[in-house]
C-alpha cells in the first residue's frame, strides 16, 4: 500500500528564498481556500467567509508580514462577526469575536513558517480546521448562541471604543431585541463623540445617535429596519447573497 507523507511527520523543513515567498503564499492560500470552499466558504481577500444566519464565520490567513515587509511567518485568526457590522468590513477596524487559531485547536502553534513543504502544510491546516474550527463555528451559528455563551468571549470594558467585541454583542442584542449591553455601548459612543468635539453632523454619528434613541425607546421595528440597511451594505461589500432570514420580527 502506498503511503503518503504528512506535514506533521516531517522533522526537517527547507526554507524558501525571499523571492519565492509571494508565489508560495498564493499557492498555499489557494489550496486552503479551495479545500474549504466545499463547506460553503467564500473568498474575500485573505479571508474565508461563510454566513450562518445573522453571523459571519471568518478564517483570516494573515500573510502580510510586518512593517519590514513580507516574511516567512504568517498568522491564522478565527473570528465571528455579524452581518450588520460595517466597522469590520467597510471601515476596516478589525474583526469581532477574534481568536488565535491555537486557542481553538489544542497544541497548535500560531506563527507558522511557510517553507518549501507548504503544500503539505496547507493540507495539515485544512484537516485541523475541519476537525476543530468548523465544529467551533457550529456552536455559534446565530446571534442567540453568542448571547447564550458570553463567557466564551472577551467582555472586559465592553463599552470601550477599543473593545471590538462591543460590536459583536451590540448587534447580536439588537437582532434579538434586547439591550443588556447595547444601550450602554451606544451611550458611551455617543457621549465620547460629543465630548471629543467631533463633527456632530457626520453621517456616521447621526446614524449612531439615531440608533441610540431608537433603542432607548425600544422601537424595535425601526431598529430592525436600520439593521437590514446595514446588512445590505455589508453583504454587497463582501459579494455575498443574503440568506432568507433577516433581523428578528419586531415584537
Amino acid at each position: 500500500m502506498e503511503s503518503y507523507i504528512q506535514w506533521e511527520d516531517l522533522t526537517i523543513y527547507k526554507p524558501l528564498k525571499k523571492e519565492d515567498l509571494k508565489h508560495s503564499y498564493k499557492r498555499f492560500t489557494d489550496i486552503i481556500f479551495h479545500n474549504l470552499s466545499h463547506f460553503g466558504f467564500k473568498r474575500y481577500g485573505r479571508m474565508l467567509i461563510k454566513q450562518s444566519n445573522e453571523l459571519l464565520h471568518v478564517i483570516h490567513l494573515d500573510t502580510r508580514g510586518s512593517w519590514t515587509g513580507m516574511s516567512d511567518r504568517f498568522n491564522v485568526e478565527i473570528a465571528i462577526t455579524t452581518i450588520y457590522d460595517e466597522d469590520s468590513f467597510i471601515h476596516n477596524r478589525g474583526l469581532t469575536g477574534a481568536k488565535k487559531i491555537e486557542q481553538i485547536i489544542p497544541g497548535l502553534r500560531n506563527f507558522y513558517r511557510i517553507t518549501q513543504e507548504y503544500e503539505l502544510l496547507a493540507d495539515f491546516l485544512t484537516r485541523k480546521i475541519i476537525e476543530f474550527v468548523l465544529p467551533y463555528f457550529d456552536k455559534y451559528n446565530s446571534a442567540a448562541q453568542i448571547l447564550a455563551n458570553p463567557k466564551d468571549f472577551d467582555l472586559r470594558q465592553i463599552t470601550a471604543l477599543h473593545q471590538r467585541n462591543g460590536n459583536l454583542f451590540l448587534f447580536c442584542e439588537l437582532h434579538n431585541h434586547c439591550d443588556e449591553y447595547a444601550l450602554a455601548i451606544l451611550k458611551e459612543r455617543v457621549e465620547h463623540h460629543i465630548l471629543s468635539g467631533a463633527d456632530q453632523t457626520n453621517p456616521i454619528f447621526t446614524e449612531l445617535k439615531t440608533l441610540f434613541e431608537l433603542v432607548k425607546q425600544k422601537n424595535w421595528l425601526a431598529v430592525t429596519n436600520a439593521l437590514n440597511k446595514k446588512q445590505v451594505i455589508v453583504l454587497k461589500k463582501l459579494r455575498l447573497k443574503a440568506l432568507p432570514n433577516k433581523a428578528s420580527t419586531p415584537d
